[in-house]
Order: structure tokens, then C-alpha cells, then sequence
């Protein structure tokens, strides 16, 4: 009897209502240099055509396996794919976003010449033609997991997307790494924390941008949505975080990120009255205050919302933008 293959790479993508860009994304793997790769579809109950697009995708290719499970969530979906995948290492890839041809073969011969456990590299801000490529770069000041995890920890230094992130597969197996069931959101960030966290992981820095993070993004997908049960769900992820660091010396560091990403999700999301925000965050304005990581008009923003005049400095950044964005037309 013969076993399957286990390719070298794994690459995971969670699906929901993706239609207008699935195609892209696949297309985009498929164009790879590197052609030791399986390509996970985890289509998680879309509502439009991503699922036949998927399967119609998957035929062109034996290479690409498609999963059509009832919708849970990003989490979940991301959840199953690391659970699927076979590949020696594995990568995470949005349905709303493309990667250029050379991405999985320069990432593997780093990881492969360097024996790591993660390679990190740049990646592009993407605004679909409408002005030029950002690219966020992500070189760490060293390459030890705790002085990264250090990193990733200040606001804007190191992402926490594992998008960016070729990952030896075995180590979400030794390090136990398991995304909580209960959340929603920012299960890149608890796969980061949980591997960092580990002295021993031996991280690489490939200094080049491959991936095209899509900033003009499908509504109705994945991860560009928020509601209130974000909130509880999102709380629930800084339970589980703290848990996970609890007696590490970043411990009040990752509280300090993790409060900073509630409030700021719940300020950007729109939804709540000024006496529903405030009831949901004022236990956390002191921690916003005092965090001098966030520039300091932006935490007394924040400050201020949390203590009861949210939708006063929504509106506030909300003319603000206006404003930004018609002097930038202008100049």
C-alpha cells in the first residue's frame, strides 16, 4: 500500500464569500516556481459561488484539495487547515489576497539553508491600482523568538499575520499550539504568541515583499467584518493569551497589546452608542492612557471614547479622514 505525498508546503486558505476574489488567489499559487505544494480551500459555508469556484478550481489541479464545512468562523476554518495539512511546512493565505510567482520557493530555500522553524519576510500593502504599493518591512533587530515576540509586540513593528510567515509545520504539533474555539479574530496573533513565546525556535528574515495584502477588500469576507459578539469573542481571546503567557516577563506586555487591539476593533467598528461602548470598555481606559506605545492623540482618543463620548470622537476621525483624503487629491 502506498502513503500520499507529503509535499514540502502546505499552503492553507480559508474561503467564505470570496467569489469576486478566490480565483486570483489560487491562480496566484498556481503560478509558483516552486511546485511542491498542496493547496488547502477550506470554504467555510459561503453563501455565493466561492464553493463551486473552489471545486471548479480544484479540477485544473490535484495538487488543490477543497473542504466545504458549515460556516464557524475564520479561527475555525484556519483552525482545520493546520489540522489538514501535510506539508513539512505551511504558510497562511487570505482568499482576498495574491502572492508574487517566486514567494514559496525563496521562502522554502531560506528555511531550508538556514534549518528554521520560521522564516519571516516583507509584505505589500496592496490598494488595487489606486495609488502605490506599501511595502511594510519586517526585519526584526535580531533574530531571537523572545526579542521578535518583544517586537511584535509595539504597535505597527512586526506583524502578527502568519500571511508573511513560512512555518515548520511539526512545531504547531511540539509546541501545542491549538486556536481556541471560542474566537473570531486575531488567531494569527495567538499562533505568533504561542510559538515566539519559545526561546528555542530558530527564526530566519528573508529581506523581500511577496505578499499583496489587498487593502480594497470584499466586505462579506472573512475577516473584514465586526460585530459586538467580536468583542466578547476577542475578549476571550486576551483570556486565552494572558493564560498562555501567564509568569513570562511579557506577560503586561501582551495585555497591553491585546487591550489596545480591543478598544481599537471596537472603536473602527462603528456599531455601538457612546453608553454601550463605554459599559464594554471602561475598564480598560486606564491601560489606554497609560500606553505610550499608541501615539498620544490616538490614546487620548481612545481615552476619551471609553469613558463616554465615543460617538463624539468617531465623529471627530471620521471628518478627520474626510479631510486627510481630500488634501491628498489635491495635492
Amino acid at each position: 500500500m502506498t502513503t500520499p505525498h507529503s509535499p514540502a508546503i502546505s499552503v492553507i486558505v480559508p474561503v467564505y464569500n470570496a467569489a469576486l476574489t478566490i480565483r486570483r488567489c489560487v491562480e496566484s499559487i498556481l503560478a509558483q516556481t516552486f511546485e511542491d505544494w498542496e493547496l488547502l480551500l477550506i470554504n467555510d459555508g459561503s453563501k455565493d459561488e466561492s464553493g463551486e469556484i473552489c471545486d471548479r478550481l480544484a479540477a485544473k489541479d490535484e495538487r488543490i484539495e477543497v473542504v466545504h464545512k458549515p460556516n464557524e468562523g475564520v479561527a475555525a476554518t484556519r483552525r482545520r487547515g493546520i489540522e489538514m495539512a501535510r506539508g513539512t511546512y505551511s504558510i497562511q493565505v487570505d482568499s482576498d489576497d495574491w502572492v508574487e510567482p517566486t514567494m514559496l520557493e525563496e521562502l522554502y530555500a531560506t528555511a531550508k539553508r538556514e534549518d528554521a522553524d520560521m522564516v519571516i519576510c516583507d509584505f505589500y500593502y496592496d490598494y488595487n491600482g489606486r495609488k502605490p504599493l506599501k511595502r511594510r518591512v519586517q526585519q526584526p533587530a535580531n533574530l531571537g523568538s523572545r526579542n521578535i515576540l518583544a517586537e511584535m509586540l509595539e504597535y505597527r513593528r512586526i506583524s502578527p499575520s502568519c500571511a508573511n510567515k513560512l512555518i515548520r509545520h511539526e512545531c504547531y504539533r511540539k509546541y501545542d499550539v491549538r486556536i481556541p474555539r471560542d474566537i473570531s479574530h486575531g488567531e494569527d496573533f495567538f499562533i505568533c504568541l504561542s510559538l515566539l513565546r519559545h526561546p528555542e525556535l530558530k527564526v530566519a528574515y528573508l529581506p523581500k515583499a511577496f505578499y499583496h495584502y489587498i487593502q480594497e477588500a470584499n466586505s462579506s469576507s472573512l475577516t473584514h467584518t465586526y460585530s459586538a459578539k467580536d468583542f466578547d469573542r476577542e475578549s476571550n481571546l486576551k483570556g486565552h493569551c494572558l493564560e498562555l503567557m501567564r509568569g513570562d516577563e511579557l506577560y503586561d506586555r501582551v495585555e497591553e497589546r491585546m487591550v489596545h487591539n480591543i478598544v481599537r476593533r471596537a472603536f473602527n467598528g462603528g456599531i455601538f452608542t457612546s453608553e454601550e461602548f463605554k459599559k464594554r470598555t471602561w475598564q480598560y481606559r486606564d491601560s489606554i492612557r497609560n500606553n505610550h506605545h499608541i501615539a498620544w492623540h490616538k490614546r487620548y482618543r481612545l481615552f476619551l471614547a471609553c469613558s463616554g463620548a465615543y460617538r463624539l470622537m468617531y465623529g471627530y476621525r471620521t471628518v478627520g479622514n474626510m479631510v486627510r483624503r481630500a488634501t491628498q487629491r489635491h495635492k
